[in-house]
C-alpha cells in the first residue's frame, strides 16, 4: 500500500493538487464567513452560521462541476461571497430567535 501510494504521489501531482485545491475551496467557503462574521458582528445567529456553511459548500460543489463557471473564476471566490451574504440575510431575518438570551 505505501509503495502505491509513493508511485502514484510521484506520477500524479496535478491530481493530487487539485484534490487540495477543491477541499481548501470547501472548507474556506464553508467556515470563512462564518467565522468572520461571528467574530466581528455581534448579530450572527445559529441559524445564519448554518446557511452560510451550507451555502458555501453547495455553490462550491457546483461551481466546480460546471465547466463554463469553473473557467470564469475560482470556485472559492463566488462560494465565499454567496455564504457570507447567506449568513447576513439569515441572521438578519431570525435576530427575533435571539431575544431570550
Amino acid at each position: 500500500m505505501a509503495l502505491f501510494s509513493i508511485v502514484f504521489a510521484l506520477t500524479e501531482n496535478r491530481v493530487i493538487f487539485e484534490f487540495v485545491l477543491y477541499a481548501w475551496s470547501v472548507l474556506g467557503a464553508s467556515f470563512g464567513p462564518v467565522i468572520i462574521l461571528s467574530l466581528l458582528w455581534k448579530k450572527t445567529t445559529g441559524k445564519g452560521a448554518i446557511a452560510g456553511m451550507l451555502t458555501g459548500l453547495l455553490v462550491t460543489i457546483i461551481w466546480r462541476n460546471i465547466p463554463f463557471l469553473k473557467g470564469i473564476v475560482y470556485e472559492l471566490v463566488p462560494a465565499f461571497v454567496l455564504a457570507f451574504f447567506a449568513v447576513w440575510i439569515v441572521s438578519m431575518f431570525t435576530q427575533d430567535d435571539n431575544k431570550n438570551y
